[in-house]
């Protein structure tokens, strides 16, 4: 079961106006997208450069909405069109900023240990392989595909079972200020930063102002028991955490780290295997993903497994059991 809202709880969380009557029922979920509709639920209309979701509010509403948001502008840009809206109407000046508002109660309203990865590249993975492991022992949710912005990071918490035990998000950034509101929607505990490289200058303009961008994960962690995780061998390191008043445990290659990998081999396949190693356990590990950059992203898995309290064993499986996802460094037979 997805997030579910009350009239009251959805005017009080978003500080809105219902335009009219409110609804008359409780919305079970929300969607962005009238062409993939949540019948009962809310539709949020997002805007872009391209397009206004706006537009949508009535195919929305014969799609079955049992409400909408709209944008206050918007409204009074169109007063005809919303008085012959059939859908009952909660009027928000941001419905982005609404969005983010709906998942971060809904994330504070629950009580999953919550884990979120944020750096340059890598994130993807590594939040498989922790959801690979972490399902040996818990209820996992963990979002979608690469959902990390400010429209997918909300919608995957929104998505989250009531049961879930564990929930597991990226939080990407091409902008200042993108990790510091994906944070405060999340509220994560722990925080992974994997690498930090030389992405979306047009915009941040130097390599440390991208590493204060992904510390802001690390500042905004969450008791109980916080804790960053890190690649020993990230750049910036000084940078990243400034503001960062949890523990820090690194893992990697580098004499710091907690965790660590010895006896790397790469198979013909271009398979990694080797042993992950701290200071109590070493196991062996063979992965069914490729690449030797593969084994910095188990490490990253293996070291949030043990701050889950998943035995090394567990942890092994699930990081043997992950075989990779669509469109990242998938083999492929070609003709002779």
């Amino acid at each position: 079961m997805t997030a579910s809202f009350s009239p009251h709880q959805l005017q009080q969380v978003t500080g809105g106006r219902w335009i009219g009557a409110a609804a008359a029922t409780d919305l079970q979920g929300v969607f962005t997208d009238s062409r993939a509709p949540c019948p009962g639920g809310l539709f949020i209309p997002l805007r872009g450069p391209n397009f206004d979701g706006h537009a949508f509010l009535e195919q929305a509403a014969r799609e079955g909405a049992a409400a909408a948001l709209a944008e206050e502008r918007y409204l009074a840009e169109h007063p005809d069109e919303a008085r012959r809206l059939t859908v009952p109407i909660l009027a928000v000046s941001d419905t982005l900023l609404a969005l983010g508002e709906l998942a971060r109660a809904y994330r504070a309203s629950l009580s999953p240990r919550t884990i979120a990865i944020t750096g340059s590249v890598g994130k993807t993975t590594v939040k498989n392989l922790i959801a690979s492991v972490a399902q040996q022992y818990y209820d996992v949710h963990a979002s979608r595909k690469n959902y990390n912005n400010l429209i997918g990071l909300p919608l995957e918490i929104l998505q989250m079972s009531y049961t879930a035990e564990i929930l597991i998000v990226e939080c990407g950034a091409d902008r200042p200020g993108e990790v510091s509101r994906l944070t405060e929607i999340a509220q994560p505990h722990i925080g992974v930063v994997t690498h930090i490289v030389p992405c979306h200058l047009e915009r941040f303009g130097t390599l440390q102002r991208v590493a204060e961008e992904k510390g802001k994960l690390l500042a905004g962690l969450q008791e109980p028991a916080p804790c960053a995780v890190v690649n020993a061998a990230v750049a910036e390191r000084e940078t990243l955490l400034a503001a960062c008043k949890a523990p820090v445990r690194f893992y990697g290659r580098q004499a710091e780290s907690v965790v660590w990998a010895e006896d790397e081999a790469l198979g013909d396949d271009g398979t990694p295997s080797f042993w992950i190693c701290d200071a109590h356990h070493r196991f062996p590990v063979q992965l069914q993903i490729v690449g030797a950059h593969q084994i910095e992203n188990a490490l990253a898995a293996a070291l949030v497994g043990r701050l889950l309290d998943i035995p090394p064993d567990e942890i092994k499986s699930g990081l043997e059991a992950y075989s990779g996802c669509w469109g990242r460094m998938q083999r492929a037979q070609l003709p002779d």
